[in-house]
Formats: structure tokens, C-alpha cells, sequence
């Protein structure tokens, strides 16, 4: 149940109650007086339920997210019990993340999960960002920049030591950069 299921049922046990109070009189019999104090605790608790943080989300890698399955009892019989289902057992890699970080597994089984952005890199000269890199017949090469750091060309490299091998060839820098 999450919170705001918890308040729909506090708001529908509200609303029964205050039917019952109508139907049994004033709040002057004792069971009008009972009827406002459950009215009263009903909600107080409603109140408190809304200051009730959401459960944060972890992140995981996306080699991890590929393999989990989404229900949390599959996940945890095929980690616990890897020969049972047809499916294969998870991979040497997610299971020694998984072993590495199992409160953050349970947790984003449980509460669902982010996943996590990898690092990438860009190449920024004294003009601006590369955009276009081409090489040519005997190691000739031509580059395009842009000045705006937000031109949705921007070349981005996911292995830092390529980004480093054509940034020394135009002159520039590496830089690790945020989507």
C-alpha cells in the first residue's frame, strides 16, 4: 500500500463514520460522542499519513535492470534458487553486483528503482564543442565545432581513452558531461 491508497481509505473510513453519526443523532448520546472521537482519530491519522515520505528509489546499473525481473518474489527465487525456473540464472556480473549491494537490490525491488546514468565525455576546444570529427586519406582529418553547449550535436564518448586520443588530435580537452 502506498500513501496515497493509505489516505483514500482513511477519507472513505471518515466519510462511513460521519454517515453512522447522522444516522445514530446528536452528539450529545454517548455514541455521537463515540462516533466524533473515531471521526476526530480518523482524522488526525489522515493528517499524519500526508507528511509521509515516498520511499526513495535507487539507483542500479542497466546490466542489472536488463536481467531483474519485475515482481520481487521471482527475483529473489531466482537469485536464491537459480535452477528452479526455465529461465537462465542471472549472470556472473549482476549476481556480484547483487552481493556487492543487496540492501539496494531489496530495496529497488521492493520500491522500484532509477537507473543509473553512465558517464560520458565531450571535447571542448578554445571555440567551443566538437560536433563532427572525419579522418581522411593519409591521417588527415577535418573537425566541426559549436559554440553552444546546448547543440544536440555534440559528439559524446562513453570510453574516456577515445575521447582523450581525438581531443590530442584537435587540440582539445575532455570533459565528463552531464544529460
Amino acid at each position: 500500500m502506498d500513501k496515497q491508497e493509505l489516505l483514500d481509505v482513511l477519507e472513505e473510513q471518515i466519510i462511513k463514520e460521519k454517515e453512522e453519526k447522522d444516522a445514530y443523532g446528536e452528539t450529545d448520546t454517548w455514541i455521537g460522542g463515540y462516533k466524533d472521537g473515531q471521526i476526530y482519530a480518523l482524522t488526525f491519522a489522515a493528517k499524519k499519513a500526508e507528511w509521509l515520505d515516498e520511499p526513495e528509489k535507487p539507483e542500479i546499473p542497466q546490466f542489472v535492470e536488463k536481467e531483474i525481473p519485475s515482481a520481487p518474489k521471482e527475483a529473489l527465487d531466482r537469485y536464491y534458487n537459480p535452477g528452479v525456473y526455465i529461465v537462465p540464472p542471472y549472470s556472473y556480473k549482476v549476481i556480484n553486483w547483487i552481493e556487492g549491494h543487496f540492501d539496494i537490490f531489496l530495496q529497488a525491488l521492493f520500491n522500484g528503482f532509477e537507473i543509473q546514468k553512465q558517464p560520458v565525455w565531450v571535447i571542448k576546444t578554445f571555440a567551443g564543442y566538437l560536433t563532427k570529427f572525419e579522418t581522411f586519406v593519409n591521417n588527415n582529418w577535418r573537425a566541426k565545432i559549436s559554440s553552444s553547449k546546448d547543440d544536440k550535436d555534440i559528439i559524446t564518448f562513453e570510453c574516456k581513452e577515445k575521447a582523450n586520443e581525438i581531443a590530442t588530435l584537435i587540440d582539445g580537452v575532455v570533459e565528463e558531461w552531464s544529460e
